[in-house]
């Protein structure tokens, strides 16, 4: 394309136009190696790179579909206006509209997913279709996770230990398909309002006239770049397998310990009162109130809950005890 003549930005000519896409992928990618590296806890490397294949791989077809809707959009209004600016167009629905209609989708074939289960374990009487996911994302008594479609798609993210190809396999299938729907209906929604969202489209147009290339640039990768991370980071989210959907607290949780070693609280509490009725207990009631008090830093709910059942009486730690 030449940088004299206005109205001519196309998506696919050139070298310009590739090495705009590769940058836009690569910032993408980018994003989400950093979102790795700050997230806690880290999943395993093997893990991560099956999430990050699978939204390559949903945002090599979403861009297809984004230029396949600017194509279509730019023959199909009459009025005078370049593919670049209605890729702009396209691509600002695909990340609003489109990323809710994704996601939307996802969950609700992960809802049939389950109600196919509960529908097929009933029409066998048995529950042999249901198994329960631990916190390791194992099935319940079988020790390994259910390889059917609709046990695939309910643990979602989670590719079980070693991580299988075919869960992957399943699991991205049905989320390109998730994609591919939404962008299809961005882009009907694009075609039926075109004669309104032209002047947007003649808009970046006029505001870029002689300089085709610096418009595929600014379409391609200085507005979408935002959009796109922030994309990548929500669907990132809604892919990666967390263990609170077990329903179960993990290991470690306050609930249980005050980390993940040590007594839990049952066993604190059950100590504490073992000093009630104790003889001589008065040196073990000062060694307690002594922890307690370093545990308040830290965990005041807790040190004033556990500090409470001594007791006025305990207290009296030197007086005599009666049976």
């Amino acid at each position: 394309m030449s940088d004299g003549a206005p109205g001519e930005c196309r998506l696919l000519a050139g070298p310009a136009a590739w090495a705009a896409q590769l940058l836009l992928a690569a910032l993408a990618v980018a994003s989400l190696a950093y979102k790795r590296h700050v997230e806690r806890p880290q999943r395993p490397v093997k893990v991560w790179g099956l999430d990050v294949s699978k939204q390559a791989v949903s945002m090599l077809a979403a861009h297809i579909c984004g230029m396949l809707i600017a194509l279509i959009a730019h023959r199909t209004v009459t009025a005078q206006s370049s593919e670049c600016s209605w890729y702009f167009v396209a691509f600002t629905f695909d990340t609003t509209l489109g990323l809710l209609l994704t996601i939307g989708l996802h969950k609700a074939a992960l809802r049939g997913a389950a109600w196919y289960g509960r529908r097929a374990a009933q029409r066998l009487g048995s529950d042999e279709l249901q198994p329960a996911v631990g916190l390791s994302g194992n099935a319940s008594g079988s020790g390994t996770l259910g390889d059917r479609w609709f046990e695939v798609l309910q643990t979602c993210g989670n590719y079980g230990d070693p991580p299988s190809y075919r869960r992957w396999g399943i699991q991205l299938a049905e989320w390109v398909a998730c994609v591919v729907l939404a962008r299809v209906m961005c882009g009907t929604v694009v075609v039926l309002l075109g004669s309104a969202l032209v002047h947007i489209a003649q808009g970046l147009d006029s505001l870029f006239e002689g300089h085709p290339t610096l418009l595929l640039y600014t379409v391609m990768i200085c507005c979408p770049l935002l959009m796109n991370i922030c994309q990548v980071l929500i669907q990132d989210l809604v892919l990666k397998w967390r263990s609170a959907k077990a329903g179960a607290a993990a290991p470690g949780d306050d609930s249980n310990g005050l980390d993940g070693g040590g007594p839990s609280l049952a066993e604190r509490l059950g100590s504490l009162t073992q000093f009630r009725g104790t003889p001589g207990r008065g040196s073990a009631i000062a060694e307690r109130v002594a922890s307690l008090a370093k545990l308040g830093g830290s965990r005041p709910r807790l040190a004033e809950r556990e500090a409470s059942l001594l007791g006025p009486a305990d207290q009296r730690s030197d007086a005599p005890h009666t049976v």
